[in-house]
């Protein structure tokens, strides 16, 4: 597939181009001063440097870059966090049971084990 030059940055969008950079082998935005890396086999740009754990990714479709998924979530990541998530939340109903009394620790363990990383795991599914 060929690719049109200038490439047109797909991080800042049609504003800026691409360049290959001296020395290098990445290519790098005119206006947003971001890097790339370029496999012209499959015709995926990837930003070597990134804020998201994921590198973001796209795919030229021979007018436009076409924005990709991240690749380091499973499909079983989503799920197995439900499950555990519900595991933990009836242990505290358990063990109150077995040992009278002891509901505000429960809660305080309940917020620790579960809410907290609930959250965590909710904000780093949603990059």
């Amino acid at each position: 597939m060929a690719l049109p030059h200038p490439l047109p940055c797909p991080h800042c969008g049609s504003l800026g181009a691409l360049n290959p950079l001296t020395l290098m082998e990445a290519i790098g935005c005119d206006r947003c001063q971001t890097w790339f890396s370029l496999n012209p086999d499959t015709d995926i740009l990837e930003q070597i440097a990134s804020a998201t754990p994921a590198p973001r990714r796209w795919r030229w479709s021979g007018h436009r870059w076409q924005r990709l998924a991240p690749t380091h979530q499973s499909p079983w990541f989503l799920g197995a966090t439900l499950l555990i998530t519900l595991t933990l939340l009836w242990m505290p109903l358990l063990l109150n049971q077995a040992v009278p009394g002891l509901a505000p620790l429960w809660i305080v363990v309940f917020l620790g084990v579960v809410v907290l990383p609930g959250i965590m795991v909710w904000i780093a599914y949603r990059r």
